[in-house]
This record gives structure tokens, sequence and C-alpha cells, in this order.
């Protein structure tokens, strides 16, 4: 590890910032692999992954939905009041 020369504090906590090379990949089977939309189908989609989409706005901070149900999916929401 090297230090990277920076301290940085707001008064009440103190960070040291550091840095590591990056390890070189032994299995790089992930490299080279550009996947789009059309790589995966719906029924994969809902048996592997839970889709969030996230969406800023002016009186909220954010609205999120989970899910991809038209009919029963989550939606969270956090105000500019409460943030």
């Amino acid at each position: 590890m090297l230090f990277r020369n920076l301290i940085r504090s707001d008064s009440f906590t103190v960070d040291f910032l550091f840095s590591r090379k990056k390890k070189p990949k032994e299995d790089a089977i992930i490299d080279h692999h550009d996947l789009t939309l059309e790589d995966f189908s719906y029924e994969e989609i809902t048996a592997n992954y839970r889709p969030t989409f996230v969406d800023p706005g002016r009186k909220t901070v954010f609205t999120a939905a989970i899910g991809l149900e038209t009919n029963r999916h989550e939606i969270r929401r956090c105000s500019t009041k409460e943030y």
C-alpha cells in the first residue's frame, strides 16, 4: 500500500488515503464481453435479478420502482424535506 499524501478532516473525523496496485487477473473471463439487453430473456431477468429504476425529481430526491410487475411492485421515495 502506498500513502497518497492526502489527509482530510471535517474537524470530527480524519481520513488517510492510501492506494494499492491493481492485482493482475488470473481468470479474465469477463474481459472483452459486451452484454446487451438482447442477451437476456425476460424469464432470466425475473428469475435471477431484481431490477430497480431510479428517477431523480424536483419534489423528491429520488423515486425508485423495484420489480417488473405492473400491478405489484414497490415504490420508494425520499422527499427533499426528509433529505
